[in-house]
């Protein structure tokens, strides 16, 4: 018996049996319950961050990918945003939840942690400041530190955080020009009239009334992350993760899936995807880790499994999914002479409908 079977074991009554056994169901199950046709496809992304983290970053030829997942939040006015960020900062590390800062104050609060999550509930009003979007993207980027020039000389300092930016989707094109886009996991959240009418009922007949049970399973959350971190922090009777072991077919089929999915958009736009594919691997080891007590670990280092394949290959494909129609969108728009010619364009059958919102949301009003 392992090490981590004995910790299950022993333990099992810590949690519920069902966040235990599965806590990417449970937790987006929970975040679904709340804010239907919206909490699913969000935490499906923002389960998994608190763990790219605290995770270490992954090994690539002498060289480090970064472990960290972040994700940028493109939703209408009342789809659900400010719920969101409040969700997710009751049980993610070190929240930073900002509207308003000046770039020294934020490079002031990102040094009181070692990790931390950094929370932007309206990244349009951020984004006017151009010395606060570039501490957001040093930190957010590959380098993961920030700089500042002095009279004398440069400072670069390490930084170790994750970032959820919300905002809306008439910024797209904003997000694409800064590169903000490439940098995180992009979700763009558009409800049809069916699911408008289906959350107006879900609130109408909740309105008044006490859940327990949400409030339980949200408790229950916040202390299952606090466990994983006493893992990481070294204070746990399982020794911290050191590295991953990840199958050789594995990769191959991650490769085979990137590949096919980036390659005629190469061919068109000639833009590079090679931090998508380091996406699949981020995803890959974070939901390894939310599942470490039904994983194996050897030498310190956590094997992934076929779960935590499929959960990459799925995530991994959507990710690159909306970037693609977003650039595809971008350059399509940028060809209409006029407005009428974009309305038009819109209003095609051959258009799919998450096509038409981001044309409508992100560029019609732009012309």
């Amino acid at each position: 018996m392992t090490e981590v079977s004995k910790y299950v074991n022993e333990e099992k009554e810590k949690f519920p049996k069902n966040l235990v056994k599965n806590p990417y169901e449970f937790i987006t199950s929970w975040a679904e319950s709340i804010l239907p046709h919206t909490g699913k496809k969000v935490f499906e992304v923002l389960s998994l961050m608190p763990c790219s983290l605290i995770l270490p970053d992954l090994q690539y030829s002498g060289m480090n990918i970064r472990s960290n997942i972040n994700c940028l939040f493109l939703a209408t006015s009342g789809a659900g945003k400010t719920t969101i960020t409040e969700m997710f900062k009751n049980f993610t590390y070190s929240p930073i939840a900002v509207t308003s800062i000046t770039a020294a104050r934020l490079e002031s609060e990102i040094k009181k942690y070692e990790d931390a999550t950094l929370i932007i509930g309206d990244l349009a009003r951020m984004s006017r400041d151009m010395n606060v979007m570039k501490v957001i993207e040093g930190i957010l980027g590959e380098e993961k530190q920030t700089s500042r020039m002095t009279m004398r000389s440069e400072s670069m300092e390490k930084q170790n955080l994750i970032g959820l930016m919300c905002g809306i989707p008439s910024d797209l094109s904003v997000h694409f020009s800064s590169g903000n886009l490439f940098r995180t996991f992009p979700i763009c959240l558009f409800h049809n009239q069916k699911q408008h009418s289906d959350i107006g009922n879900y609130i109408n007949k909740n309105i008044g009334k006490e859940n327990k049970e949400v409030r339980e399973k949200e408790a229950n959350i916040d202390k299952y992350y606090r466990e994983l971190l006493k893992i990481q922090k070294g204070s746990h009777r399982l020794n911290p993760i050191k590295g991953y072991i990840i199958p050789e077919d594995f990769k191959n089929k991650i490769y085979k899936r990137w590949n096919l999915l980036t390659k005629k958009i190469h061919e068109e736009s000639n833009m590079n995807f090679f931090r998508e594919l380091h996406e699949y691997y981020r995803i890959l080891i974070s939901h390894a880790f939310l599942n470490v007590f039904n994983r194996k670990i050897e030498d310190n280092k956590l094997v992934v499994t076929k779960e935590d394949l499929a959960v990459a290959l799925t995530l991994g494909a959507k990710n690159i999914n909306i970037k693609k129609k977003i650039i595809k969108c971008d350059i399509f728009a940028k060809t209409m002479k006029d407005l009428a010619s974009l309305r038009r364009a819109i209003e095609s059958d051959k258009v799919d409908e998450e096509t038409r919102n981001i044309l409508k949301e992100g560029y019609l009003d732009k012309k």
